[in-house]
């Protein structure tokens, strides 16, 4: 799929990988709907993609993914701007600090603690893990089934990437984040069961010509990390700029053999495929040699 002249959406478009990305396909011709809840960061760079500009390249619309009408506003602007959808990405992302899956530090968290939030609808506030786990996990599951619709009516195939992270590939429980590593593993698993989604093999040949991808960067220098940076720092965990992972994203893009595959990114491997693991935890090549394949 080449770039030039493709409508794209990004979640999380108006800072760190997000921003990087929306930028990189700006360069090469895309047109990008940006999404984030930071209203300034997101008009501000709208404005900056645009000047200059003979037709609009960008347009930027607030948006809590975690909400469905404000993620379907996403798609209906990509159609009413720019005629249409080409690449969604699925970018909008929290990072676990502090242990938000065991509660508020210092806050007890008994049962009439939990009904009162239930009756004040402030749960998430109780239990900051579960805001996580609708950012992280199931609004890439609703952007995905939105998208999935959008292209079948379009009839003209398109691209899903979601970003994972190194943490749902190779979990470190040293890093402490629970919800995070299941979101994020989440994502994987869900990303896979995308494969061979193009060539109409699922789902009755719905979504042919549609692939789905996930990328997972390892730790990469962004305003996301900036609570646990001296942690970063005292820990000498090697970082990685955007560049790197945006690169990933567009041979993704450009390499229309990819799907359901997941690539992680990390300063010291590069870009590297994530070869998919059976139950038994043996990769489809393992299996071969062991003689445990299916295929003839």
């Amino acid at each position: 799929m080449h770039v030039e002249n493709k409508v794209v959406i990004i979640t999380g478009g108006a800072s760190g990988i997000g921003k990087a990305l929306v930028e990189r396909l700006v360069k090469h011709g895309a047109k990008v709907v940006i999404a984030d809840m930071n209203a300034q960061a997101g008009e501000e760079l709208t404005m900056e993609l645009n000047e200059g500009k003979e037709h609009k390249v960008a347009h930027f619309v607030q948006c809590d993914v975690t909400k469905s009408l404000q993620l379907v506003s996403l798609f209906t602007a990509a159609e009413e701007h720019f005629g249409g959808l080409d690449i969604l990405v699925n970018n909008a992302g929290l990072w676990e600090v502090s242990g938000p899956f065991f509660g508020i530090p210092g806050s007890v968290v008994d049962a009439d603690t939990i009904a009162a939030a239930h009756e004040e609808n402030t749960l998430r506030r109780v239990f900051p893990w579960k805001r996580l786990i609708e950012v992280d996990l199931v609004a890439v599951l609703e952007g995905t089934r939105i998208a999935l619709d959008v292209f079948r009516k379009q009839g003209r195939g398109g691209l899903i990437i979601n970003t994972a992270s190194l943490q749902g590939v190779n979990a470190d429980p040293m890093v402490m984040t629970p919800a995070y590593v299941a979101a994020k593993f989440g994502v994987v698993g869900f990303t896979r069961n995308f494969k061979g989604l193009e060539q109409g093999l699922l789902y009755e040949g719905k979504y042919k010509g549609v692939r789905v991808n996930a990328i997972a960067p390892g730790t990469t220098d962004t305003a996301m990390l900036n609570p646990v940076r001296q942690i970063i720092k005292d820990t000498r965990l090697q970082m990685q700029t955007a560049e790197p992972v945006v690169d990933a994203f567009m041979m993704i893009i450009e390499d229309d053999s990819i799907s359901g595959e997941i690539f992680k990114v990390t300063p010291e491997e590069g870009c590297v495929l994530v070869p998919a693991v059976d139950g038994a935890g043996l990769t489809g090549d393992a299996r071969k040699a062991q003689g445990l394949s299916r295929e003839d």
